[in-house]
């Protein structure tokens, strides 16, 4: 039987380093963002779940599949994100986060992070590259307590370095795939 796994979307930042709301910048045509929803869509998930200050961002989305959680303490950091997304459904065996400002993620990859937490005995799974590891990534609802406890502009890349023993990275065709667009010179890569 198929494990019942929520993707949780972040889409609530400020976009403090770019020029606008990187979220809603164009990207072949389309919102940043939301190629990051046509991507996790096609997981078929429990729920697919996106956290966004941005009322734009939820009227975009109202006839979709995906639940908007408003997330009007974005302020506090990606650690409230976090909690909302998970309290809007506690009962999933798994959570898969994926960060909105990453146009160059490959559906594949998420794939592979879903079969593996299937699969595995391991109870987080991440995306990898040679130099980097942590987001998108998904934990087991095992650590379901220590996410509810994060705190500030703090993600789950700490809960992941209290528990390398259980976790399994999965890598990346290419290290492109885990760039976000933070910078307005971060662009050059699209």
């Amino acid at each position: 039987m198929r494990r019942k796994v929520n993707a949780i979307l972040l889409a609530a930042g400020y976009s403090k380093r770019f020029i606008e709301n990187k979220l809603l910048y164009p990207v072949k045509g389309k919102p940043m963002y939301f190629h990051t929803v046509e991507k996790v869509l096609k997981l078929h998930l429990n729920s697919t779940i996106v956290v966004t200050q941005y009322p734009v961002i939820a009227e975009q989305l109202k006839d979709s599949k995906v639940t908007v959680v408003h997330n009007e303490n974005s302020y506090l950091g990606l650690s409230s994100s976090i909690k909302l997304g998970l309290q809007s459904d506690l009962s999933a065996d798994g959570y898969l986060f994926v960060t909105c400002d990453m146009p160059f993620l490959q559906l594949d990859t998420l794939e592979k992070i879903v079969s593996a937490f299937e699969d595995s005995d391991k109870g987080i799974i991440c995306a990898a590259s040679p130099d980097l590891y942590g987001n998108p990534s998904l934990f087991s609802r095992k650590y379901l307590e220590e996410l509810l406890r994060l705190k500030g502009d703090i993600g789950g890349k700490i809960v992941m370095k209290n528990h390398l023993d259980d976790l399994q990275k999965i890598m990346v065709r290419s290290p492109k795939e885990l760039s976000d667009i933070d910078t307005v010179g971060d662009l050059s890569l699209l």
